[in-house]
């Protein structure tokens, strides 16, 4: 019942937060909640009413990062709410982590600026203690000692797995059946992610 609750609370952050970057982003209030709408009814709403793993708060991280990153990017934001929010979706659920490529570039961007620089190197350095304290204080509760343990697991079966990443198995009726699984799961606007990805 926690769960739940907590997780339609998220759900309501979610909202807030995806509707106060489009409209910052698209100079409308009406198109704003358009958009927000459209991105909710996709079926992600479905991961709020709770769930026993749960990708609710993660889903309120990765979507503070994307808007603060964002607004960082556009001069309007300082970096370090972006990285609070990627520690915190990763201190949440592992899949945080797949916001990494795009912090990596957001930090570029702010190393490469000279009048940004040492916020960049500032909040960057804080980032990295943050992680070092929070690992240390939960080594104990992964396999292997370490906090990062699972997600180099992740990667490494994912990269690696001799069944499902050979070309053949990519291109079968199961796999199909898959696709139309997570389109019908997720909403039509992941069928064009899907396809890249595909691609």
């Amino acid at each position: 019942s926690a769960i739940a609750a907590a997780s339609a609370v998220a759900g309501g952050a979610w909202v807030v937060l995806h509707a106060r970057g489009f409209s910052r982003a698209l100079g409308s209030t009406g198109v704003a909640l358009l958009a927000t709408l459209v991105l909710a009814s996709q079926g992600m709403a479905g991961i709020f009413p709770g769930h026993v793993e749960n990708y609710a708060y993660v889903a309120v991280c990765l979507a503070a990062y994307l808007w603060s990153g964002s607004e960082y990017l556009e001069g309007r934001a300082p970096a370090w709410p972006a990285f609070a929010a990627l520690v915190l979706g990763y201190a949440f659920h592992l899949i945080g982590a797949l916001a990494l490529p795009a912090a990596s570039y957001v930090a570029w961007h702010g190393l490469r600026r000279g009048e940004r620089r040492t916020e960049m190197l500032v909040t960057l350095v804080a980032s990295i203690a943050l992680v070092a304290i929070i690992a240390w204080i939960a080594h104990g509760l992964y396999g292997g000692g370490s906090s990062f343990a699972p997600l180099a697991g992740g990667v490494t079966k994912v990269l690696l797995q001799p069944r499902d990443m050979r070309p053949e198995s990519f291109f079968t009726l199961r796999r199909l059946a898959d696709l139309w699984s997570h389109v019908v799961q997720m909403g039509p606007l992941s069928l064009v992610v899907t396809l890249l990805l595909a691609a």
